[in-house]
């Protein structure tokens, strides 16, 4: 065998090499970006409310609600209804906070706790929320 030839040979080989652990790195790459890391696949609790007036039952748009323990918040929508992703725990404190008193009057803020101690997938809550009067 020449010895050119066995040296074009050697190169392809190190050429195919590099490109194949290249390829697997770039899939690596887009999976872990895709779906994350392995300590990103625990469960997760999807958690739904709706929060009104303890005066009238009509639902609050715009009140913020903050899962304490995650730092994970939310906005209600026009009919009130909220909903947060928060991973797998027994406890949950969720704090209400008006932040927006021009649009739909003041209202205290205030929190409720949600046990979660049978580990549920979802879990869902109403709050009522009293206005303050002038």
């Amino acid at each position: 065998m020449n010895f050119s030839i066995f040296k074009r040979l050697v190169k392809r080989e190190i050429l195919k090499r590099a490109l194949s652990l290249f390829s697997l790195s770039t899939v690596a790459f887009a999976f872990q970006a895709c779906y994350g890391t392995l300590n990103d696949f625990e469960y997760d609790v999807e958690i739904t409310g709706r929060i009104t007036s303890d005066e009238s039952g009509d639902p609050i748009p715009n009140i913020q609600v903050e899962a304490k323990e995650i730092n994970n918040m939310t906005w209600t929508d026009a009919n009130g209804e909220f909903y947060l992703y928060a991973p797998m725990d027994t406890i949950y404190t969720l704090l209400v906070s008006d932040i927006d008193s021009t649009a739909n009057g003041e209202f205290y803020s205030g929190k409720k706790v949600i046990d979660n101690s049978k580990k549920l997938m979802q879990l869902e809550t109403r709050i009522t929320m009293q206005s303050i009067k002038n």
